[in-house]
């Protein structure tokens, strides 16, 4: 794969990857400095043709939401705010990473914060009612 490191700063190892151009960077002051110049899609990425993936039926797709969710999530203000809270973020990465993530769940459910998140998104997907 070659250099770990920011192809940006060159003094910590990447972490991210530009979705248009595919230059690594380390961090949000390495994105914007970045995001100052426009990029462009790789040779690569415009003469590929797209990926045709199957799609596999495995018991966690009664847990994904629809495109229809999906949408409706990205269009929630409350979630948008409730998501740039670092808080949040670091419960969601820590729910991300754990070896038991049902646990981890559980155990993130006892934080209100995080249980009022869980209701909000419940409630934008259609699958609590509203009270």
């Amino acid at each position: 794969m070659g250099d770990k490191n920011c192809q940006l700063c060159n003094n910590a190892p990447h972490k991210y990857k530009c979705p248009t151009c595919g230059i690594r960077y380390c961090s949000v002051a390495c994105f914007k400095v970045h995001k100052e110049t426009p990029c462009a899609k790789t040779s690569e990425e415009t003469s590929r043709k797209p990926e045709v993936v199957p799609v596999v039926q495995d018991e966690e797709d009664d847990c994904r939401v629809s495109d229809h969710q999906f949408q409706a999530l990205v269009g929630s203000a409350s979630i948008k705010q409730a998501v740039k809270s670092s808080d949040l973020q670091a419960i969601l990465q820590g729910i991300d990473g754990a070896v038991d993530r049902e646990k981890a769940l559980e155990n993130a459910l006892s934080d209100p914060r995080f249980a009022d998140f869980v209701d909000d998104v419940l409630t934008t997907i259609g699958e609590r009612p509203t009270i």
